[in-house]
């Protein structure tokens, strides 16, 4: 990790929601805090950092004990991190599968929330036993989304896995899931 990227310990937030993206030029950390902004939308054109940036957050996320759930259909910038079985796809089917299982622990919460007067995760982790936030990585979207050519199958595994991602950009924020999308195309 190091050698990628230019990194100490103590750049680390002290809130698990928080993550520090480097320091401006006047010297002053750059951060973003999922529980003010959700979800981020990183693009950029091919060589221009967005692998080095989800790398950087995903150190941070795993330093802070959030649960991270990756879609890396290129396969190889993220190699070297381990992920969890169900955390990980480089597919249609494997994101579906990984997508229904966050989106299953979305309704969960919701309703664990409403049963406790939970307005949002910060509420419920300062009474309760805290639990993580959840964080949906997605790398080369427009690879994944892009319908361009594709056969009518194909299409439907598309619209099913944008559907899910939507409810999560949705209905994600007070429950403690958040989505990191990278793309070269944000127009995908």
């Amino acid at each position: 990790f190091s050698e990628n990227v230019q990194w100490k310990d103590e750049y680390k937030a002290e809130k698990q929601s928080v993550l520090a993206l480097g320091v401006d030029a006047a010297g002053i950390q750059v951060c973003l805090d999922l529980s003010k902004i959700p979800h981020y939308l990183i693009g950029a054109a091919t060589g221009g950092g967005k692998s080095t940036l989800l790398t950087l957050m995903i150190h941070q996320l795993n330093l802070v004990g959030s649960q991270i759930y990756l879609a890396d259909y290129k396969g190889v910038d993220f190699s070297g991190h381990a992920f969890s079985e169900g955390h990980y796809a480089n597919n249609n089917t494997d994101l579906i599968s990984m997508l229904k299982k966050v989106v299953g622990i979305l309704y969960e919460r919701r309703d664990a929330f409403v049963n406790m007067s939970c307005t949002n995760i910060d509420v419920y982790n300062s009474s309760h036993s805290p639990i993580p936030r959840i964080v949906v990585i997605v790398d080369e979207t427009s690879m994944i989304l892009d319908t361009t050519g594709r056969e009518k199958e194909e299409k439907a595994e598309i619209n099913e896995i944008l559907n899910l991602l939507l409810t999560i950009g949705r209905l994600g924020r007070a429950m403690g899931i958040h989505l990191i999308v990278a793309t070269q195309r944000p127009d995908v």
